[in-house]
């Protein structure tokens, strides 16, 4: 099936644009035959075959001569007989490896194949694999055994161990899976669709609307031989939009189509309201605008005028709102900046980015100045907060942009490990203006 997710790659090991270490996710790395690989016994092999075949290969993990957690790691293993190269992968990761013939099988010649680990708490975790053999039977089976290390993350914690494999694969026979990693649904967000396996190069892969608009997904992940991820173009997506994830003519090495129904849908968020340059006083009290409060009354911290927008702070581990403000602009001609003034709220304004864009267009990304200035105490709908002095946001126009543009406050992702991230400070924003 094909899975759409809010957050990273489930399973937090699975990495779709970070490459291992230890020769790259395409590195071939042929090494002196020699090697200096442990004993792990004969092998009983039959004469090497010709062409490609793919197994799903389950590893055994022991240490110390028992079993833990995780016993068992699954990836796909693609071995090119004539080439003398092995591809492995799992879920949005994958390597290259060269491979030597024995009288007894083959013994990967490559200094390490590093894996992320099924059902890891925390990203990082991985099985890196530096001394393995194999043979494939007379039945098509493939056999083998090596040795590695297991890392685990968990937290602040990590665990790294030495272990042992015993490798049994069967013949690959089932389509590869897609996964959708990020902000799929925010028109600015980036997203990556990272592949079960690997695919065989090229693989194409788009985004297409009801109306026909196509939106080509470039690989992010792989080499001239084969693919595991592609990444969303850095350019607005349309909103209010259902796009749909073409998926094609791709297979895997063994042949089998991607495995999906009616295909990926994806459908955007509502178009944000059209804000007029008026400093927000023709705004109805006690409503939201973009996403934000409108600020006003009596005693409340508005910067010019009777009312401001408010964009609250909060902890990002008890809630997350990765889009709490979202307004369109008109441009005119000869327009190149968007301003506004703004001051901060219980914290600086650093776990956020600002995006600026049309639709369709590219994206520019924008911070605002970090907070060094002493604090003032204030109040809100009742409430004690801590404000930043005023100051001025002043954000380039992209060069394509239309007659209207989308101003995005965006929160940077909490992936869950580690320390608990800062609280995401607040901000009142007022008069929001394109010059």
């Amino acid at each position: 099936m094909v899975v759409l997710a809010s957050a990273l790659i489930a399973g937090c090991s699975k990495k779709p644009l970070q490459q291992p270490d230890g020769g790259g996710s395409g590195g071939i790395g042929l090494l002196d035959g020699g090697g200096g690989f442990p004993d792990f016994g004969p092998i009983d092999a039959p004469p090497l075959f010709g062409g490609i075949r793919s197994f799903v290969v389950t590893s055994q993990l022991r240490r110390d001569g028992s079993s833990f957690f995780p016993s068992s790691h699954t990836f796909t293993m693609v071995v090119d007989a004539d080439q003398h190269v092995a591809i492995f992968g799992t879920a949005g990761v994958a390597q290259a490896a060269g491979f030597a013939t024995e009288a007894s099988g083959w013994q990967l010649v490559a200094s390490t194949l590093s894996l992320g680990v099924d059902g890891a708490v925390c990203a990082g975790s991985s099985i890196t694999y530096t001394d393995v053999r194999f043979a494939i039977d007379g039945n098509g089976r493939l056999t083998g055994s090596g040795s590695g290390n297991l890392l685990l993350v968990s937290n602040n914690e990590s665990l790294e161990t030495a272990v042992t494999m015993s490798l049994s694969g069967v013949a690959d026979t089932q389509g590869p899976t897609l996964t959708v990693a990020g902000a799929a649904t925010d028109p600015f967000g980036a997203f990556s669709v990272a592949a079960s396996e690997p695919l065989p190069a090229p693989a194409d892969l788009a985004l297409r609307s009801a109306d026909g608009e196509t939106i080509e997904l470039p690989v992010s992940g792989g080499s001239d031989r084969f693919a595991f991820a592609f990444l969303k173009p850095p350019s607005v997506l349309r909103y209010a939009t259902q796009y749909q994830l073409i998926t094609s003519g791709i297979t895997d090495f063994a042949g089998n189509p991607v495995v999906t129904s009616a295909g990926l849908v994806l459908t955007t968020l509502p178009r944000p309201p059209l804000a007029a340059e008026d400093g927000f006083e023709s705004l109805e009290v006690g409503t939201t605008f973009g996403g934000a409060k409108v600020l006003s009354g009596s005693g409340e911290p508005t910067i010019a005028g009777a009312k401001s927008l408010y964009v609250a702070f909060y902890n990002p581990v008890n809630t997350m709102t990765p889009v709490p403000l979202a307004l369109r602009l008109q441009v005119g001609a000869g327009d190149t900046v968007v301003r506004f003034s703004y001051r901060t709220v219980n914290g600086n304004d650093t776990s956020v980015g600002y995006y600026l864009g049309s639709e369709g267009r590219t994206i520019n990304t924008r911070s605002t100045e970090v907070e060094q200035a002493a604090l003032t105490p204030g109040t809100i709908a009742g409430s004690q907060v801590m404000l930043g002095p005023v100051r001025t946001a002043s954000f380039p126009l992209p060069p394509d942009v239309t007659d209207e543009v989308i101003l995005e406050r965006t929160v940077f992702p909490w992936y869950g490990c580690g320390p608990p991230p800062p609280i995401v400070g607040g901000i009142i924003i007022d008069d929001l203006r394109v010059e």
